[in-house]
């Protein structure tokens, strides 16, 4: 067993026992082959641990997730996991929407949780890039950030979100549903995750700081 695999997993046990029912309604690939189509968009080589993520968490088994219907099933990040035919696709429909020199959503980053609207978490899957691997928060009308040195650091980070009760599962009595929400500063969220770019302070919270090319 991979060391990511056992991290995933651990941090999965550690979601469920926070309020997320996402542990018990994800379901993995149906075969690495199916995975590694991922591999045929522009710019895509998938780092190790993203086939080992998508092996465990390709979207919902949405038969399993009506039964907790009343519970939140948000992985990471206040956000939902994507499958691999929704991934491939946000790809095909919106990387390098402005063309080969885009920046807001570059070839070569391949999404894992959004939020059902325009918000993603990117995986760097550009195999010459200086960031290879490392975990890009996808915002609307700013472009990604880096987040995260690489998967294996984001989970470790959203497990102690969880653990140090920046992030909490609340249910809201307007939208009648649970979700999670953080109840800590993002100068704290900052320390947990090392102060990488999209917490750095010299960063304007509208503004890209470019570190993959």
């Amino acid at each position: 067993m991979s060391d990511f695999k056992s991290e995933l997993e651990n941090y999965l046990k550690i979601l469920a026992d926070y309020g997320s029912a996402g542990p018990m309604v994800i379901k993995g690939a149906d075969s690495i082959e199916s995975v590694l189509k991922l591999n045929e968009l522009k710019n895509v080589e998938l780092p190790a641990d993203l086939i080992t993520y998508f092996m465990m968490i390709d979207g919902y088994d949405y038969s399993k997730e009506r039964q907790f219907e009343d519970m939140p099933t948000e992985i990471a990040a206040g956000m939902a996991a994507m499958n691999l035919k929704e991934s491939y696709d946000a790809v095909k429909d919106f990387a390098g929407f402005n063309g080969d020199d885009d920046t807001m959503w570059p070839h070569g980053f391949v999404p894992i949780l959004f939020n059902y609207g325009a918000n993603y978490i990117v995986v760097n899957c550009i195999r010459e890039s200086p960031t290879y691997g490392a975990v890009y928060d996808l915002t609307e009308g700013v472009g990604i950030n880096m987040m995260a040195r690489d998967l294996s650091h984001f989970i470790a980070c959203s497990a102690q979100e969880l653990t140090n009760g920046f992030r909490v599962f609340k249910h809201d009595d307007e939208d009648y549903e649970f979700q999670s929400i953080t109840v800590k500063s993002f100068a704290e969220q900052a320390e947990i995750y090392g102060n990488t770019p999209y917490f750095s302070k010299d960063r304007k919270r509208n503004e890209q700081i470019i570190d993959w090319m």
